[in-house]
């Protein structure tokens, strides 16, 4: 397949060529690059996180990465049924099998996730990039936090809008430490700890 019909819910990428998309174009623009996607596994390996969230499966790349820990459990959100089904086959190709993908809105998928999810572990933040949905996403995400918990959010620097939400997000104070990457951004919550937040080129 190489042209897919993409079903847009959130802020269209800054690569945006329309609803009709080839393969590469989606890889080359709504990815993680593959050195953000390692230090994501490095990360989860280190910390021994089980209960990983992603939220935007898009073809499943960043997916993977975040499945390589054994005995973890990676839950993957995405709103368009034909980037799914491409991220299924991606999968199986691998043969990873800690993957659940879940298709739908993720206003409707994700309360409904972590309804059933012990605790977050890990959250990759890499949907509907506009300031009210991800902010959204943060606070019911908070809920379910421990102090070891760590969220991850792309493009923190993409629009306007993904700025003020990062401002947002560092101001909480349930933060206890931030760590901007540029593409992306780290949040810890380690209790009792003064705010930190560092800028890292990486």
């Amino acid at each position: 397949m190489d042209t897919i019909q993409l079903t847009e819910m959130g802020a269209r990428s800054k690569y945006d060529r329309g609803n009709n998309r080839t393969v590469r174009s989606i890889v080359n623009g709504s990815t993680s690059a593959a050195k953000f996607s390692r230090l994501y596994q490095r990360i989860i390996e280190y910390t021994k996180s089980k209960h990983i969230v992603e939220l935007g499966t898009s073809l499943g790349i960043n997916t993977c990465y975040l499945a390589l820990r054994p005995n973890s459990k990676v839950y993957s959100l995405e709103g368009c049924p034909n980037l799914l089904q491409l991220a299924k086959e991606n999968i199986a190709t691998i043969g990873l099998d800690n993957i659940e993908l879940l298709l739908g809105n993720i206003d409707t998928t994700l309360p409904s996730l972590l309804a059933r999810v012990p605790s977050l572990d890990f959250v990759f933040f890499d949907a509907n990039h506009r300031y009210e949905p991800t902010l959204a996403y943060f606070e019911l995400c908070l809920n379910y936090r421990h102090e070891h918990s760590i969220f991850i959010f792309d493009d923190i620097h993409w629009s306007e809008g993904m700025e003020k939400a990062w401002a947002k997000i560092k101001a909480r104070p349930e933060v206890s430490m931030t760590i901007d990457l540029y593409r992306s951004g780290i949040v810890l919550f380690n209790e009792g700890q003064t705010a930190q937040h560092h800028i890292i080129s990486f």
